[in-house]
Order: structure tokens, then sequence, then C-alpha cells
């Protein structure tokens, strides 16, 4: 009869634990994201569709406005791509700072900081969109980094830190 710690150790578990860990805090980030991404929107007078074929504008440019349903799709594809990358980053850099899972509570907050200056300053730059950076408005700021600190950051840490040994 094999031992629990034996058994809970096997690269098969510890493999099922990591999928799980990217997995869950990719969808957790992403849906509490594009929730605040949809209300934002939505007081704006845009719509869901809108918004999504948006974010596939980053691949397709202005055209993805043309697309229908099926842009809004691949939108929303890439939406929880990003976030689930954004988990699984966090989750290796987890494996080596330590300090990450330890202290999820503020690391995840900076690291929403840090996932914003990145999809903000070098991700939509280089967008098909080829979008100048322009400096939003304070409030703008703090609304937009707030989302991130507690929407994605925190999220993505806490789940990681739920799912670490």
């Amino acid at each position: 009869m094999r031992s629990i710690t034996a058994a809970t150790s096997s690269p098969l578990l510890r493999s099922s634990q990591v999928y799980r860990a990217i997995g869950w805090a990719g969808l957790l980030a992403g849906s509490l994201d594009i929730t605040a991404a949809f209300v934002e929107a939505g007081l704006e007078g845009r719509g869901p569709v809108s918004l999504l074929q948006g974010i596939a504008g980053g691949l397709l440019g202005m055209s993805s406005f043309r697309g229908g349903l099926a842009t809004a799709a691949l939108g929303t594809f890439f939406h929880f791509l990003i976030a689930t990358t954004a988990a699984a980053v966090f989750y290796l850099a987890s494996r080596k700072l330590k300090f990450l899972v330890k202290h999820a509570l503020p690391s995840g907050l900076l690291y929403g900081v840090a996932v914003y200056i990145f999809m903000y300053y070098i991700v939509l730059p280089i967008s098909a969109y080829h979008t100048k950076i322009a400096l939003p408005t304070m409030a703008g700021l703090i609304r937009d980094v707030a989302v991130h600190m507690f929407m994605v950051g925190l999220p993505i840490s806490l789940m990681v830190r739920k799912y670490s040994d």
C-alpha cells in the first residue's frame, strides 16, 4: 500500500495541480476583468459584442468591427488566452520566488499593476491598432489600475496560492 505522501508527490498529481492553478486563475481573472469591462462599456453606451470585437482588433485592426459574432468570439478567446498567460507567468515566477505565494495579497496587487503596464504600454502600441501611448485622465488611470489590481492580479495570486504545495 502506497503512502499518502508518495501519492501526493507523484508527477501526474503535481502536473494536475499546475494546470488547475493556471486554469482556474486565468478563468477567474478573465471573468472578473471582462465583467468590469462590460460594465464600463455599458455605462459608455457600448455593447458587449463591440467590446469583444475591439479585443480581436488587437490582431485584426479596425476590420474586427465588421466581423460580427465571429470576431467577438475571437476577442473572447484572446481575452481568456491573455488572462491565462498572465496566470501562467505568475505561477512560473512563484516557483522561483516563493514570497509571491507566501505574501499573495501584496504580490497579487503589485502583479495587477505590472499586468496593466505591460498591456497598455507594451502590448497595445504593437497591436494592429498601432496606438500611440496617450496618458489617460487621472480618474481613468486609477480605475484601470484598480481593476487590474483587484480583478486580475489578486485573483491570480490567490488561486496560485490555493493550488501551491
